[in-house]
């Protein structure tokens, strides 16, 4: 599954939603594990791009995928068993 963080709006006199899949970052999980990655469209009918944190083309395990696209606004309120992964370790300084 991945969760890909994008800007979100409404489209201007309706109430439809707007999402910039241009690019962001986002979460890739599986096998009870996940990573934090990178994402790019080059257009509406271009293909998804996901990198690691590496810079790679990130390979993702065979079967289905699900999607889920989310506001950037809210990628500091992800908890993954009650821990933010955007939030700095012990070990970890905010800006290093």
């Amino acid at each position: 599954m991945f969760v890909l963080y994008a800007a979100v709006g409404h489209k201007p006199d309706t109430e439809l939603t707007d999402f910039d899949l241009s690019s962001g970052n986002g979460y890739y999980f599986t096998g009870g594990n996940y990573t934090p990655v990178t994402w790019s469209k080059d257009g509406d009918e271009a293909p998804l791009k996901v990198t690691g944190a590496d810079g790679k083309e990130l390979a993702v395990a065979p079967g289905k995928s699900y999607i889920a696209v989310v506001s950037n606004t809210q990628e500091a309120t992800l908890a993954i068993d009650g821990v933010s992964p955007a939030a700095p370790t012990a070990t970890q300084t905010p800006g290093a």
